[in-house]
């Protein structure tokens, strides 16, 4: 699925003659690839997908922070622009109620009662929640949810 649409929305770029998201949509397809081939499978998993993809977007927000930080901003503009363009391969991110009730079953289901269960409570949660949610919104959740339990 992912394959045929990213192939797809580059060949329409390239006609359109979108420079920036052509490039975008090549180095993912070419990461898309390369894990594939590393786990010797001929395509991947939407799941699988979603965590390469997932991967890309993070390593352009880190390369805004360190663009910004290095005061280049034009280096970070095209980190944004790239970004923008992964980030409409990603699925929609869960409501906060709907991860807060995520999470509430996790420590219900694990029997967590102090901070110090967060791990047990994450692995929980991102097992159920896979591809679905951002694993630090997560474990800031678990953190709130757990500092409540006291």
């Amino acid at each position: 699925m992912w394959h045929e649409r990213i192939a797809a929305d580059l060949i329409a770029a390239q006609k359109a003659r979108e420079a920036a998201k052509v490039s975008s949509l090549r180095l993912l397809k070419a990461a898309l690839e390369s894990t594939a081939f590393a786990q010797r499978k001929t395509a991947l998993t939407d799941d699988e997908a979603v965590a390469v993809i997932r991967k890309q977007v993070k390593q352009r927000q880190e390369s805004i922070a360190a663009f910004r930080q290095g005061q280049r901003a034009d280096l970070a503009a095209k980190e944004e622009a790239e970004l923008a363009v992964l980030s409409a391969y990603l699925p929609q991110e869960l409501p906060r109620a709907e991860l807060l009730a995520a999470v509430k079953r996790a420590v219900a289901a694990v029997g967590a009662s102090s901070p110090g269960d967060a791990g047990r409570v994450m692995k929980q949660v991102m097992t159920e929640l896979r591809g679905k949610a951002d694993g630090k919104l997560v474990n800031a959740v678990v953190v709130e949810v757990l500092s409540a339990v006291k």
